[in-house]
């Protein structure tokens, strides 16, 4: 891992946060002075490569578990790159907005590229069968 800059990376579908519940966990971290790292510090239209580098550079990923969450190419890119530096010390903790647990229970992330990447999100994420 990197030099750290961030405590926390926020990883989000925006269409279903971005207003209200993003806002006021943002407002609660500013209040609590976490240094935290959401989507919107870059220029519109950056490329993934400086989102995947800031979650090399947090100590933990908030992966903000959602609706639309999972039709989000670039939401399965952090998620797969969380996982990766979870080995380097990198904390993963889901949250569940507006779905259960037992609605993500279901979710497979399948990735195309250097080699093909099929992954139970709720299995990689930690969550054992007796949490849901």
């Amino acid at each position: 891992m990197g030099q750290l800059k961030y405590l926390v990376f926020l990883c989000f579908r925006g269409e279903d946060v971005r207003v209200g519940f993003l806002s006021y966990l943002i407002g609660t971290l500013k209040r609590k002075s976490i240094k935290y790292y959401v989507d919107y510090e870059e220029t519109r239209g950056e490329v993934m490569e400086i989102f995947l580098r800031r979650i090399a550079e947090s100590r933990i990923v908030l992966v903000i578990l959602s609706p639309k969450f999972m039709e989000s190419d670039w939401c399965i890119d952090e998620v797969l790159k969380a996982l990766e530096t979870r080995e380097a010390g990198t904390s993963i903790i889901p949250v569940f907005y507006k779905v259960s647990v037992a609605d993500v229970k279901g979710w497979n992330i399948v990735k195309q590229g250097d080699r093909d990447k099929f992954i139970n999100v709720t299995k990689r994420l930690g969550l054992r069968s007796k949490d849901y």
